[in-house]
């Protein structure tokens, strides 16, 4: 059934049903602007370099948590980046339903992605992190942590992976962006 689901799937092939993770056909007519999401995930890499430069980024389960769960104000965090856990790994498949539930009541967007070594290459450490939160961007003036902000501001690069969130926010099967090699 899950494997007619992404037969069906007009816009899109993959190179393996089983993994979720999708390439746009650039050859098919869609309602969504192609030129965005075939460069999505060069879009990720920026962001992730953006807010690791900016000192906006928080990595690793342990510190993601640990902000979540001190933090009064959970709208300063813009997209929690993950690499899906083994299905094997019960308890950590565990902790992330739990950690994208959460974002998804405190309206942080979820993105995948394909591959811990590009990940952990990108925001330049030889850990290997599977996820990352990123703070909202420097742009948006903020004198105190709990000062409010406004929602509406954010960069070019925030609003195109808002836009492409926003796109799947709602699909069955959630795309993996793949990262690009370089």
């Amino acid at each position: 059934m899950v494997k007619e689901y992404f037969k069906s799937l007009s816009n899109t092939s993959t190179t393996s049903m089983e993994s979720g993770i999708f390439d746009v056909d650039i050859t098919s007519d869609d309602e969504y602007d192609l030129r965005q999401k075939v460069h999505v995930g060069e879009k990720v890499k920026e962001i992730l370099s953006e807010a690791q430069n900016e000192n906006r980024l928080i990595c690793g389960w342990k510190d993601t948590i640990k902000y979540l769960n001190e933090t009064e104000n959970p709208e300063h965090s813009l997209f929690f980046i993950l690499v899906p856990s083994n299905s094997d790994d019960k308890l950590s498949h565990m902790q992330e339903v739990m950690t994208r539930a959460y974002c998804l009541e405190n309206d942080i967007y979820v993105i995948q992605i394909d591959n811990i070594e590009k990940f952990n290459s990108i925001i330049g450490t030889k850990s290997h992190h599977t996820c990352a939160l990123i703070q909202r961007s420097s742009t948006i003036k903020i004198e105190h942590p709990d000062d409010e902000i406004d929602l509406d501001e954010f960069s070019e690069l925030e609003n195109d992976l808002i836009d492409y969130c926003e796109d799947n926010w709602s699909a069955r099967v959630q795309p993996i962006i793949r990262l690009p090699e370089k």
